[in-house]
């Protein structure tokens, strides 16, 4: 079952992204601007000479039959001629194999890749005048953008950096120096203290916007870790190991179980069993529990009898 978990999410994934033999899908509409920056990125990784049809479009040779100018069959096609026919279907074949199922029914009538990517550009980047309310609109969630209740510095970050694309896209463009401001100021409150002494920084004006916020990600660090210095501390494997374990707490500590007994588990006297870390003090004390008791304490028991 995990397999094909598995292998589902890669489909999707090489749906999404593309593959080397594989143009990034259309999946989303309103993801458009996303994929059609993949799709470039796709033509140019593969052959940079497909982006011509598009730009300079495609035109099929023609010759005189019977008096009437009609299209040269493929097979009259010269050597030079016949290049650049296969250009163009390659170029047509990749946009097409992009669409979905019901987006190609949408643009069936197209029969050329510089139509048919006018065509998808048109229906979803709208023209002159819909470009400009979304810039607009984009500019007034910049001017407003600020720190949501109840969510993490993460999530603030991955908003900025999405608004950064979305503007410079539109050819929205600012200064690092506005940007850092921006994006000072849209911090919840908690990190007023730290931006001041920021600002107070002589070199604060060279600052791009990734080192500003890898500065605030630090001194986050830094706060969540004197936050949870006086308070028991809980093993969490996810940090360090990839593989899943099943944590219980007992009382102050906290239970790690493995499924099976390893040579590691020997070594740090687990054995397979239940391996307890003392959640108080100051010592790295381990408490570890068997469900056979160790020989001593038989002895112990014998001698009280």
């Amino acid at each position: 079952m995990l397999n094909l978990q598995n292998l589902g999410n890669l489909l999707n994934y090489d749906n999404n992204i593309g593959a080397p033999q594989k143009p990034p899908k259309l999946l989303n509409v309103n993801d458009y601007s996303n994929w059609k920056a993949r799709f470039e990125h796709y033509i140019s990784y593969t052959d940079s000479s497909l982006w011509i049809p598009i730009l300079e479009g495609y035109k099929h040779p023609t010759h005189i039959y019977l008096d009437e100018v009609m299209p040269k069959p493929i097979s009259k096609l010269e050597e030079g001629e016949n290049k650049v026919y296969d250009r163009e279907k390659k170029t047509l074949g990749s946009i097409t194999m992009a669409l979905t199922r019901e987006l190609f029914h949408n643009f069936r009538g197209y029969d050329n890749s510089k139509d048919l990517w006018k065509a998808l550009q048109k229906r979803f980047e709208g023209n002159n005048d819909i470009k400009k309310s979304k810039r607009d609109l984009l500019r007034k969630q910049y001017e407003c953008f600020r720190f949501l209740e109840n969510a993490s510095l993460d999530d603030l970050i991955s908003r900025f950096y999405h608004l950064q694309t979305e503007l410079k896209a539109f050819d929205l463009k600012y200064p690092d120096e506005e940007l850092v401001e921006k994006f000072l100021d849209a911090l919840p409150p908690r990190f007023e203290m730290y931006t001041t002494l920021m600002r107070e920084n002589p070199k604060f004006y060279e600052m791009t916007v990734a080192e500003a916020i890898g500065n605030v990600q630090a001194h986050n660090m830094n706060l969540r870790k004197k936050e949870s210095s006086g308070r028991p501390q809980i093993q969490d494997p996810s940090m360090y190991h990839g593989t899943s374990s099943i944590t219980k707490s007992s009382g102050s500590g906290i239970a790690l179980f493995s499924g099976n007994s390893t040579e590691e588990d020997h070594s740090n006297g687990c054995g397979g069993h239940a391996c307890y870390a003392s959640g108080s003090g100051s010592g790295s004390h381990q408490q570890h529990t068997s469900r056979n008791p160790p020989a001593t304490t038989l002895a112990n028991q014998s001698v009280r009898t």
